[in-house]
């Protein structure tokens, strides 16, 4: 599978709604498209207690944007009438022949939908939900296309959606982490610098597959082109190699039964959807940890003398200034040493030697 080709096709799939293809129709240029759960189910409604029949005629119907370059899907719902009555005067053949294009693009899409989770980690990808302003909406708003509020939600654009959702949420949660980590600096120095090295080595390794999925789309597009895996050829999807074969696809379509490759997407969404609300739940944890920590170790407040030995321990890195302080203040507590007294918002600084 090409990854360029890939995701040159689920680009287009989240900016429109929908991948296309051309096909002449005895002399006349029709635009077909992808089509959507939505559309599907509509399809399936229209041609209810009919016979295969309607259904392919409704399915095609759906599958139309452009008849003579007139785009079909903005005069939506009137004009899937008049595009079933276009369909069912031609021929049969030729009907089979536009049926199988529209079938082969929308398998096309739908093979290339494997790779989705690579897609949405490329700079191209994470540009385009900024613009979007994080609103996965197909609309006439966000395509700029008239009719696009009649197209519903595909896969893809779904898909895309959850996973930016939940890379906006590691950054958010990385942002707070490095604000938590340099308060806690103050009071834990130590302890913070060892959990940085641990995040450190996290970072690395999710940076590391990220590289990898951006190139190859999928870890198990991955070991398949690296061919660490022997892999039996299975049927995702129903062949159409013949007329027959594209009936049996039909009705299965028209049944709502599930191939392998819905029962796979299902699967996926509902893994990432859980995989989003774990690292939200981690980070929240460690969030928490964090400023939990802090209070436990109050900062000292006020001003002391800082003395030559003082500055000389300080300056060896026996001590830092705020273990200094947080000494002085103990002792002071305890009725004995020095005694670290408040002078307002002003800071006693050591006197030049």
């Amino acid at each position: 599978m090409d990854v360029g080709k890939a995701y040159t096709v689920l680009q287009r799939v989240v900016e429109t709604g929908y991948d296309m293809a051309g096909v002449s129709i005895s002399g006349i240029p029709v635009v077909l498209k992808t089509i959507t759960p939505l559309e599907i189910s509509l399809a399936r409604q229209h041609s209810f207690g009919g016979e295969l029949k309607a259904f392919r005629l409704y399915l095609l119907a759906y599958h139309t944007l452009m008849i003579k370059g007139k785009t079909c899907i903005e005069e939506r719902p009137s004009s899937i009438e008049d595009l079933v009555d276009f369909y069912k005067e031609l021929p049969q053949e030729v009907l089979e022949l536009v049926e199988e294009t529209a079938y082969q693009l929308q398998k096309r899409y739908r093979r290339y939908m494997r790779l989705i989770e690579g897609f949405t980690l490329s700079d191209s990808s994470r540009t385009l939900w900024k613009l979007r302003k994080g609103n996965a909406c197909i609309n006439e708003e966000t395509t700029g296309i008239p009719g696009s509020t009649y197209i519903g939600v595909s896969e893809c654009t779904l898909a895309w959606s959850i996973v930016n959702t939940s890379l906006d949420q590691n950054e958010e949660y990385e942002r707070g982490m490095e604000e938590a980590m340099f308060i806690a600096s103050a009071s834990n120095p130590k302890g913070v610098d060892k959990i940085s090295k641990s995040m450190e080595v996290s970072k690395k390794e999710a940076q590391e597959r990220k590289r990898i999925l951006i190139k190859y789309g999928s870890m198990i597009h991955k070991d398949l082109i690296e061919g660490r895996e022997i892999f039996k050829k299975e049927k995702w999807t129903s062949s159409v190699t013949t007329s027959e074969d594209l009936v049996k696809e039909l009705n299965r379509q028209m049944k709502g039964e599930k191939d392998r490759h819905d029962l796979f997407m299902e699967s996926y969404l509902e893994r990432i959807r859980k995989a989003a609300e774990e690292e939200q739940r981690k980070a929240e944890e460690k969030l928490r940890e964090i400023r939990e920590n802090r209070k436990l170790i109050p900062l000292p407040t006020g001003s002391f003398e800082l003395t030559p030995e003082d500055r000389e321990r300080m300056k060896s890195k026996e001590v830092t200034a705020f273990d200094l302080a947080t000494q002085k203040r103990d002792n002071s507590l305890k009725g004995g040493g020095q005694r670290v007294s408040t002078v307002g918002k002003r800071v006693l600084k050591a006197g030049r030697r």
